[in-house]
């Protein structure tokens, strides 16, 4: 019997747990939340265009180009938060899933490129959801201005989690490994 050994070198590989990736997209839920709930606190002073605000309800663009206050549920900071971030949470979880997945098969694991890739995916999916997620919850509280600035919050501060993320993964893995 003839048995085929290659010689592979010894790479650290590591695995992303459901239970920590799901921790992951909790943070980065928390962090939609707070900035949606952030930028609809800031008022626009600009008149919104018509397609964006057909009726004219909300505090962007009361009658006549006034301003109006913030709606109600704006002012129950708690309910609010939690509303949105659990919301977020259903969508930021599919997103890191992805990210994980699409980081896994694209580098060998180890590099320091899997932890950029995945943390850059993350960062585009997150981005991305903040914009339905902010129509979702506090409809046309935020102005699509402020939505996007929003985003780009998302954005960054979700790709500085996912960084941290797969670097501590990354370093946990070769604690183990060299066991």
């Amino acid at each position: 019997m003839i048995t085929n050994t290659v010689n592979r070198p010894a790479t650290p590989s590591f695995r992303w747990h459901t239970s920590s990736l799901a921790l992951l997209a909790v943070a980065i839920a928390a962090v939609i939340a707070w900035s949606i709930r952030d930028w609809s606190l800031v008022l626009d002073t600009g008149k919104p265009p018509a397609i964006m605000n057909p009726s004219g309800a909300g505090h962007h663009g009361g009658a006549l180009g006034t301003l109006a206050p913030p709606p109600a549920v704006l002012r129950e900071q708690a309910p609010n938060l939690a509303g949105i971030a659990l919301l977020a949470v259903h969508a930021t979880f599919g997103g890191v899933a992805a990210s994980a997945a699409l980081a896994r098969r694209r580098v060998p694991a180890g590099r320091t490129t899997t932890s950029v890739l995945f943390a850059a995916s993350c960062s585009v999916f997150a981005a991305v959801s903040t914009v339905p997620i902010a129509s979702l919850t506090v409809g046309n509280a935020i102005s699509f201005g402020n939505t996007l600035a929003a985003a780009i919050t998302v954005s960054q501060y979700s790709f500085l989690l996912a960084l941290l993320f797969a670097a501590a993964s990354a370093l946990r893995a070769r604690s183990h490994s060299g066991r």
